[in-house]
């Protein structure tokens, strides 16, 4: 088997591994919390507007530490790919979530970074390329939090705010 063939099929593995384990933790609920942990990091992405961006550690305290910043990322990588239509019905929550409707892209490390580098199935550029199109600005590879960061109506504490 070609190398590369061999890359593929262990990085969908691991993917699969990722969303079994990311599986568990979404279905992992708190008293008084009706929606699992993964749906309410997908429900406040897609409130990020068009050339805005939240930092994992934000989107965190937002969830009062439900999730890590790192518990976040996985959230979000465990999108499943955008639904494609083949007819048939799909499931409801398949519908609800995926990487077609849940700007994933908007969502950047505490330096304005991108952090997607390390994906193996994301090609390298893909997040900036999103977030240019979109018409956020990037030097040395970094955006401007200051700028781009969104806030409204988050109330997260000033000494919170470079998580």
């Amino acid at each position: 088997m070609p190398p590369e063939r061999s890359a593929s099929r262990k990085a969908a593995k691991s993917k699969k591994a990722l969303r079994s384990s990311a599986g568990a933790l979404e279905r992992e609920s708190q008293p008084g919390c009706e929606k699992p942990v993964f749906h309410q990091v997908y429900e406040l992405v897609q409130r990020i507007p068009v050339g805005r961006v939240l930092t994992y550690g934000l989107i965190s305290h937002k969830l009062n530490k439900r999730l890590s910043a790192q518990g976040v990322g996985w959230a979000l990588n465990a999108l499943p790919p955008a639904a494609r239509p083949q007819g048939g019905k799909s499931g409801a929550a398949e519908a609800a979530f995926h990487s077609g409707n849940v700007p994933w892209h908007r969502v950047v490390n505490a330096r304005g970074g991108l952090s997607t580098h390390k994906i193996a199935d994301i090609p390298p550029d893909m997040q900036m390329q999103l977030l240019m199109a979109e018409g956020v600005v990037f030097k040395d590879e970094l955006l401007d939090l200051e700028r781009y960061l969104w806030m409204e109506g988050l109330h997260v504490p000033d000494s919170d705010r470079n998580s």
